[in-house]
């Protein structure tokens, strides 16, 4: 087996594994961080995943968890405009956030961007002013705001408004490590997994042209 037969059977595994992996129903998203006051970074360890919720199109959760590895906790998430109706539901454990309001009432540090970060009205969720065990802040906790989404759209919208920035989520990060201080981050845009029509399509045609490599290699024998 030469080298280029060797290449285009991987291509075809690669293909057709990357296929059966894609989902069109959810995705997890990592954050950077946009203030910087001197505290240890937590961009590996703070995640929102957006899913849509119990297989329909109509709503959208995003579900926040913070492993932790660095002591901190998720004190408030903000979310800018995208596909977004209102927050029809909040569920979680290990943490306290309530939907509506919060303080600060805008991201720290979100003016600073471009374009700025703006909270959208009643967009946002906080855990209050009992200290860092109100929020996400450790691995087995988690809290999740469900969206009812405009009329017309759904969550393949949502996708595409996080890929292109239309949508943003910001989090405010307080007791991090040894300092004690904190910082904000906003979600970093991902690329958007395949649907499942192309999951198909992607499949049968890497299938075929595998099929096709190997009768190729046995006849060259």
């Amino acid at each position: 087996m030469n080298h280029r037969t060797t290449f285009l059977m991987i291509t075809a595994m690669t293909l057709a594994s990357g296929a059966s992996a894609a989902r069109a129903d959810s995705v997890t998203l990592s954050f950077h961080n946009i203030t910087n006051h001197g505290n240890a970074s937590l961009v590996n360890q703070l995640h929102v995943t957006a899913a849509a919720a119990s297989g329909t199109s109509t709503y959208a959760e995003f579900t926040f968890t913070n492993s932790a590895v660095v002591a901190s906790s998720i004190m408030q998430v903000y979310f800018a405009d995208g596909t977004l109706l209102g927050i029809a539901q909040v569920r979680q454990a290990g943490a306290s956030l309530v939907a509506g309001n919060a303080v600060p009432a805008d991201l720290p540090g979100g003016s600073s961007l471009t374009p700025a970060f703006h909270v959208t009205q009643g967009f946002l969720g906080d855990a209050g002013n009992m200290g860092p065990i109100q929020g996400v802040d450790s691995s087995s906790d988690y809290v999740t705001f469900r969206f009812n989404l405009i009329n017309g759209r759904t969550f393949a919208n949502t996708m595409d408004a996080l890929r292109t920035g239309a949508l943003r989520i910001g989090v405010h990060v307080t007791s991090i490590g040894a300092t004690h201080g904190d910082d904000s981050y906003v979600n970093n845009p991902t690329v958007i997994p395949l649907p499942p029509g192309a999951f198909t399509g992607m499949g049968t045609l890497a299938g075929v042209f595998g099929l096709g490599l190997v009768r190729r290699i046995r006849r060259n024998r």
